[in-house]
């Protein structure tokens, strides 16, 4: 019982050792992902949180972190791509601009008129980005045709994430 407790707490801190000393070398985005998913399964927050606790006691989120920081993140700094990072990735650029990736894609997002963001791939504008009143935003191609609608709560997601 004396080594399963040991195993246990060695296992609890190299997690957190990874989880918070890791972060420079990559993104997290399988675990990140995961979080993502568990919090928006239901519309209650007390069912997401069992779900979580769940999640911890099975050792989900750890494994997560763990196949992260060996191989997802290893691949991410070695090629600057992460393979679990299917997903939309924004990044702050030391000019204040921000710079969106999406599948390999780099967008820079620049100030339009009346609101809007324009998108600009190799200095061509190829999009245009229009918040709604409701919150939500509306992607326009360069001809000004709607390519996707993103509901208000996705985008508040993604507030609080590049927030942090």
């Amino acid at each position: 019982m004396r080594k399963w407790l040991r195993i246990l707490i060695a296992s609890v801190f190299l997690s957190t050792t990874v989880a918070t000393s890791a972060g420079c070398y990559g993104s997290f985005q399988l675990t990140q992902g995961l979080h993502e998913w568990n919090g928006q399964v239901t519309d209650n927050r007390f069912i997401n949180w069992l779900l979580f606790l769940g999640l911890v006691i099975v050792p989900v989120y750890e494994i997560s972190l763990l196949v992260d920081g060996l191989f997802f993140n290893s691949i991410e700094f070695w090629t600057g791509d992460n393979p679990a990072g299917g997903g939309l990735s924004i990044e702050r650029n030391t000019d204040g601009t921000l710079t969106a990736t999406l599948e390999g894609r780099a967008v820079d997002l620049k100030p339009g008129p009346e609101g809007a963001i324009d998108l600009y791939e190799d200095g061509e504008r190829v999009g245009r980005a229009l918040r709604q009143d409701d919150g939500s935003l509306v992607l326009l191609d360069s001809d000004g045709e709607i390519l996707r609608h993103i509901d208000a709560e996705a985008v508040e997601a993604r507030r609080a994430q590049m927030d942090r």
